[in-house]
């Protein structure tokens, strides 16, 4: 038997927020995960840090600019500071790209991804 342990106001509404702060009915050290994020923007800022790959990375005077695909097989330009759905594109050097997002809850870290042009290097 699986129990789940789901805040009651999450069951009433769908609206649960603690603002930050733990739910003080679910037990200490249970997993709480945010709800996925749903964006409404396109191009770079519509899509999700899990949905990118990249397709390359071009200097453009004295700076990387990545070129990251979505699902579609759109390219889009990425440089140093760009806001993603839900995260953001950290640095832009030759040949990879990295990316941060904050955490989905209570005991999981912060996410860090580092795409590189070339994976076997």
């Amino acid at each position: 038997m699986v129990m789940l342990m789901v805040p009651l106001a999450l069951l009433i509404d769908g609206s649960y927020d603690p603002a930050g702060r733990r739910d003080p009915f679910v037990p200490w050290g249970a997993p709480i995960l945010a709800p996925p994020r749903t964006c409404a923007a396109s191009g770079l800022g519509g899509m999700s840090i899990a949905q990118v790959s990249l397709a390359g990375v071009v200097r453009v005077h004295d700076r990387f600019v990545a070129l990251v695909r979505d699902e579609q097989g759109r390219s889009w330009p990425a440089v140093d500071g760009a806001r993603l759905c839900d995260g953001v594109v950290d640095r832009v050097s030759a040949g990879q790209v990295e990316l941060s997002g904050p955490s989905r809850g209570i005991g999981d870290p912060a996410r860090h991804l580092v795409l590189k042009l070339h994976p076997e290097t």
